[in-house]
């Protein structure tokens, strides 16, 4: 080998290893730097009940049920009509006569009242007290004793059920029942009496009464007589 080959190579090698006879290493990436965050907000309490499907909301109580039918007022003594509805009502007066108005007997509601008038006179063959059942439209001024053309109505019902007490050592009696009509030629209002039977007889300690079953509620006097009945009792 030449002297040239010989101090060649060494000088090469340092040359090489001097630039690096590898590659180049990559240089490293600096990690990234945290930057601060801003937390999310903190959800609503609506949000928070929307997001949990799990966390039921309470519920709201329960309606109570409305109950079938409904309680039917009753008027002891009652000295004004009272407004009464399709429900019906109970009247009682003193002395212990008593009107009852079944359950849906009329569509529309009426003002009524039974009492005793003091001063009616009936018919004849009176037994006893004389009543007044008046029935009048909603919103009229009433006025005891007051005449005018009676407003019968007929039950779309059950019948009305009249009940007047029977004076003593009397078992039976007749329903004696004023209808007011204007007459046209005097231009002025006209009583007119029929007469009822006896539907049945209800006994008590207190006293006996007579019961009479109508389909139609009188609108003007009524009383027992000893008369005998023109008309049968309601079917």
């Amino acid at each position: 080998m030449s002297k040239v080959l010989r101090y060649a190579s060494p000088v090469l090698f340092l040359v090489v290893a001097a630039c690096g006879g590898g590659p180049t290493p990559p240089a490293e990436t600096p990690p990234p730097k945290a930057t601060a965050t801003t937390p999310p907000p903190e959800p609503t309490a609506s949000a928070k009940a929307t997001d949990a499907p799990d966390a039921a909301a309470p519920e709201p109580p329960a309606k109570p049920k409305p109950a079938a039918g409904g309680v039917v007022p009753i008027y002891s003594g009652a000295t004004e009509p009272q407004t009464i509805g399709t429900i019906g009502a109970v009247f009682r007066t003193d002395d212990g006569a008593e009107l009852r108005i079944p359950t849906g007997w009329f569509n529309a509601p009426r003002n009524i009242l039974l009492g005793v008038d003091k001063k009616g006179k009936g018919t004849t063959g009176k037994l006893g007290a004389v009543y007044e059942i008046h029935v009048q439209m909603p919103d009229t001024q009433f006025r005891m004793g007051e005449e005018s053309p009676s407003d019968s109505i007929t039950s779309q019902g059950d019948p009305f059920v009249i009940k007047l007490p029977l004076p003593k050592g009397t078992e039976s009696a007749s329903i004696a029942i004023e209808t007011i009509a204007l007459d046209p030629k005097t231009k002025r209002n006209k009583s007119t009496w029929t007469v009822m039977a006896q539907t049945k007889v209800e006994t008590a300690d207190t006293g006996n009464k007579a019961v009479f079953e109508l389909r139609t509620l009188p609108d003007g006097h009524v009383h027992l007589t000893t008369q005998a009945p023109s008309a049968a009792p309601a079917p």
